[in-house]
C-alpha cells in the first residue's frame, strides 16, 4: 500500500510543534494506510514571498499534500487563509491545506496542564500555571509567552538554574506528550483545518 506523504510549510522552525497535532488528525482518519509528515526545510527566505516558499517545499519535497501554516497574529485567521490561497494558485499544486493558529501556534498547546509539567520536568506538581481558559485564546495577544512563562513556572527552578531552563526545547517536548488534541475541536480555525484536510485525504483516495 503506497504512503501517503504530507509536507508542512511552517512560518519557522519551532512550527515543527504542528506536527503531532496533523500526525493525530491523520491516524484517526487514514485508519490503517501508513502515512508519514514531513517538515519542509531550507524554505527561501520571507523576503522572497509566500509563495516562493511554497514552491520551493513542493518541488524539494515530493508528497501526496502541502499543509501551508501562517500564524495568523494580529491578522483575522480567515484572512491568513485567503493570503495561502491567493499564494498558492500561482502554482500547479492539485492538493494543499492551509493550517492558521490564532494567534500562533503555541495557542495549540495551552490548554494541557500535565504535558506541560512533564516538559518541564516537574509532573507531580500542582502549582497553579496561570493558563487562560480555552474560550479566551483568541483575545491572548502572545501565547507563546503565555506558555513560556507556564514551562519557567512548571519548572520550579529559580536564579541561574531558571535562566538555564531552554524553554525552546520544552516547548516541542509538549507538543510531542500531548496525547489527545481533540480539546481543540470547536475551535473555528482547528474546525476548518480539519474539514478541509478530510477534503484533501478524500481526493487523494480518488487519485490512488
Amino acid at each position: 500500500m503506497k504512503v501517503l506523504t504530507f509536507t508542512l510549510v511552517a512560518d519557522g522552525s519551532s512550527d515543527r510543534a504542528l506536527i503531532p497535532v496533523i500526525e493525530w488528525l491523520l491516524t484517526a482518519k487514514l485508519a490503517e494506510r501508513p502515512f508519514h509528515v514531513q517538515m519542509a526545510e531550507g524554505l527561501p527566505n520571507w523576503s522572497k514571498g509566500l509563495t516562493a516558499r511554497i514552491g520551493f517545499a513542493h518541488e524539494m519535497y515530493p508528497c501526496s499534500a502541502l499543509i501551508v501554516h501562517r500564524d495568523c497574529e494580529a491578522q483575522p485567521w480567515t484572512e491568513r487563509v485567503e493570503q495561502i490561497q491567493e499564494a498558492v494558485d500561482r502554482l500547479p499544486i492539485p492538493n494543499w491545506i492551509p493550517v492558521v493558529p490564532i494567534r500562533m501556534t503555541e495557542a495549540w498547546l495551552l490548554s494541557d496542564h500535565l504535558s506541560i509539567r512533564r516538559a518541564a520536568g516537574r509532573p507531580q506538581d500542582v502549582i497553579n500555571l496561570d493558563l487562560p481558559k480555552r474560550n479566551r485564546w483568541s483575545a491572548e495577544p502572545d501565547p507563546k509567552n503565555l506558555l513560556f512563562d507556564a514551562l519557567r513556572k512548571a519548572s520550579g527552578l529559580s536564579g541561574r538554574r531558571l535562566q538555564k531552563f531552554d524553554v525552546y526545547s520544552a516547548r516541542a517536548r509538549v507538543a510531542n506528550l500531548i496525547e489527545d488534541f481533540g480539546y481543540l475541536r470547536g475551535l473555528a480555525c482547528f474546525d476548518d483545518f480539519e474539514r478541509k484536510l478530510d477534503t484533501c485525504i478524500a481526493a487523494i483516495g480518488e487519485e490512488n
